[in-house]
């Protein structure tokens, strides 16, 4: 008898221990749906995300300085308000997740030679959580003549009514990410069953 209920303690401890793991792992990567749309004319990166948690603990969203028209929603309502003057947004969660963030905001760029952009991690370019981990779906959209690139996969890619447009995703836990356009002129290269570019 004692056996068995400290054999059923032991399962039930396991058990519960598995699944508060799985909730700090689901509560630790945030999931971003993002567009990014350069208007070169401009000098404007026009940036609109969807974020996606499963979380219950409060975050710092932070957008960095210099942006504007912000708009910024929590689960349908408007949170703009809750944002500083230099793009610190806090938020706390009034239920258990999953919540959706959305956010809209333009950000002044530099365009280097009327050419490209090198948008560099840790320069408040695009909404970030602090401490948080992400994963992303991202929609690249550029003037005709440029492509960009992002690190993950190239999932779709077309030229349409003037605008060049690349979806890329990325699936590994990240802190960091970085964006690069321009004129660029793209070759391809197979290497094995990998297609190089």
């Amino acid at each position: 008898m004692t056996r068995s209920f400290f054999s059923a303690f032991l399962l039930a401890a396991i058990l519960s221990f598995q699944a508060s793991a799985a909730e700090a792992e689901r509560e630790a990567v945030a999931h971003h749906d993002m567009t990014l749309r350069l208007d070169v004319e401009r000098s404007v990166l026009i940036v609109q995300d969807r974020i996606h948690l499963n979380r219950s603990k409060p975050i710092t969203l932070r957008l960095g300085t210099g942006i504007s028209g912000l708009r910024l929603r929590l689960d349908g309502r408007d949170r703009t308000s809750t944002c500083s003057s230099d793009g610190v947004c806090p938020i706390a969660f009034k239920t258990p997740g999953p919540h959706d963030i959305d956010i809209e905001y333009h950000r002044p760029i530099s365009i280097i030679d009327s050419a490209w952009v090198f948008l560099e991690e840790g320069t408040g370019w695009h909404p970030e959580i602090a401490d948080l981990g992400f994963i992303y779906r991202i929609l690249l959209d550029l003037p005709e003549a440029w492509k960009g690139v992002v690190p993950g996969r190239l999932v779709q890619e077309q030229t349409e009514k003037g605008r060049y447009r690349a979806v890329f995703e990325n699936e590994a836990p990240g802190y960091s990410l970085v964006l690069m356009a321009g004129d660029y002129e793209v070759t391809e290269k197979s290497h094995g069953e990998i297609l190089l570019r």
